[in-house]
């Protein structure tokens, strides 16, 4: 009878240590997904990622400050030539509305959808553009 208990312990042992592995998996690093900000448009590196967390690095090109906000998480306002990096864990599959929400940019064409697929497939990245042509102004 001792022989069974011992069997036992061990097969009890050994499904402990194999469930307590499973659990314990190393957290998945985060994916990069570059955004480059400018004059009321974004432009981003990748059109879908795996769930998880991903480093947007935010730079602003534009001329006037502009900001990136996705699933709640922003950047500061980046004045021209300005960098931020956000991670943000996206772990619902479906599509996350980005934007830039300083003063009517969202409403100028700053804002997309970027899709978070269990199985990235090849989706073209997003690029946004202002709905309004601005006109040069001829001076003196």
């Amino acid at each position: 009878m001792t022989g069974h208990r011992g069997s036992a312990l061990t097969l009890v042992l050994a499904l402990t240590t194999l469930f307590a592995a499973a659990g314990s998996a190393a957290p998945r690093r985060p994916v990069t997904v570059d955004v480059a900000l400018g004059d009321f448009e974004i432009h981003l590196s990748a059109g879908a990622v795996a769930p998880g967390p991903v480093d947007f690095r935010v730079e602003n090109r534009g001329n006037v400050d502009h900001d990136f906000e996705v699933d709640g998480t922003k950047t500061r306002p980046l004045a021209h030539g300005r960098r931020q990096t956000l991670t943000v864990d996206l772990t619902r599959i479906g599509a996350y509305r980005f934007e830039s929400d300083l003063a009517g940019q969202a409403q100028l064409g700053m804002t997309g959808l970027l899709h978070v697929e269990r199985t990235v497939a090849s989706v073209t990245p997003p690029s946004t553009r202002s709905r309004i042509t601005l006109a040069p102004v001829l001076t003196g």
